[in-house]
């Protein structure tokens, strides 16, 4: 297959679609933050600036028959250079009163803050972008190293894809009973059947990993999950359960069976009955308070509980309950190293991590 070009609607296009888009006169968060502090500083520099206008008027006006004006010299006639520097010597560098002395720190104090605060922030983006880049990142706005500088707290959602790599079967239970590490009776075979047939016939990658380690851990009953099997309909809701309707044929009789998966908690709420470790089918009854009792108990453990469950149909499209448990599943995902490492040096740069 030969790409020649992308739609407007790929993901990548969008990504480019927005950074063409981006109004230039848009403020950065850093912007937006140097606002109020600026604002506040032109303010402080027009208050200053009429203070000291509206004292030197007064002094001019009412003060100046105390205060000898005879110093300074009327240029008469011919006027050298040192002269003129001399003039303009004794009027801005000898002392003229205290009151000249605060117009003149003032106004000093005034711009300097005014004109300095924009060079230091300038100095400041250059070296966080500068230790940016020694990180790998290239950010094409200098403040977006200061966005990032000032955050204090991270809200994020993981999920199994993004967090690990693999997927470990933590518990297995089928009934009451866990069979992670335990061996299974041969009345049990009915059971991994029904399961094996539901799991293969919905693709995802947890399932995929549940049927290579069913098969590692009971190896001996493969003969009995190569049945064949036909899938008639299957649909997924709110991907919180996938569902799927199979025909099969068995002693010369077609039958059809849904099988639902997902989680745990949801299916649970569908089942009317489950099944014990020896094959046996029982009412669920008060025994869906201990179900959801040992659902908690996988969460508060890390796992990720999901629940497998069938019954025996004749519609195409069947309703979902009235369901048979089959097994809860625990699943744990491992986290990746390089994502420790990423959690550990943002708690060390004072980053607040938050699980939503």
């Amino acid at each position: 297959m030969i790409v020649t070009s992308i739609g407007a609607n790929t993901s990548f296009a969008k990504v480019l679609s927005s950074l063409s888009d981006h109004n230039p006169k848009e403020k950065t968060l850093l912007q937006d933050l140097m606002d109020k502090p600026n604002d506040c500083m032109d303010y402080l520099a027009c208050g200053v600036s009429i203070l000291i206008a509206v004292g030197m008027l007064i002094r001019l006006l009412f003060f100046r028959k105390h205060e000898n004006y005879n110093e300074r010299p009327e240029l008469k006639g011919k006027v050298s250079m040192n002269f003129v520097m001399r003039i303009f010597e004794k009027i801005s560098l000898e002392p003229q009163g205290k009151v000249s002395i605060l117009a003149s720190v003032l106004t000093t104090v005034v711009i300097g803050i005014q004109h300095g605060m924009p060079f230091v922030i300038a100095v400041a983006l250059f070296q966080w972008k500068e230790n940016a880049a020694k990180n790998q990142a290239d950010p094409r706005n200098l403040s977006a190293s200061v966005t990032m500088g000032l955050i204090n707290f991270i809200c994020i959602e993981t999920t199994a894809d993004l967090t690990c790599n693999r997927t470990e079967v933590e518990e297995f239970r089928i009934g009451e009973k866990d069979l992670s590490n335990g061996e299974v009776d041969s009345e049990t075979d009915q059971v991994l059947e029904a399961l094996h047939q539901g799991i293969s016939a919905t693709t995802s990658p947890e399932n995929d990993r549940l049927i290579s380690w069913l098969n590692t851990r009971w190896g001996s009953n493969a003969k009995l999950l190569d049945r064949r099997f036909e899938i008639v309909e299957q649909w997924s809701s709110n991907e919180k359960y996938r569902g799927v309707v199979l025909r099969k044929i068995e002693n010369d009789e077609q039958i059809m069976q849904l099988h639902c998966d997902g989680e745990a908690s949801t299916l649970l709420g569908m089942c009317s009955h489950y099944y014990d470790d020896r094959g046996e089918s029982h009412n669920i009854g008060y025994q869906k308070r201990k179900f959801k009792q040992v659902i908690e108990k996988m969460e508060k453990k890390g796992l990720r509980p999901i629940a497998y469950a069938y019954k025996k149909t004749e519609a195409k499209y069947p309703t979902e309950y009235g369901l048979i448990l089959l097994a809860l599943v625990g699943l744990r995902c491992p986290y990746q190293e390089e994502l420790k490492l990423d959690m550990k040096a943002l708690r060390e740069a004072g980053v607040r991590i938050k699980l939503v």
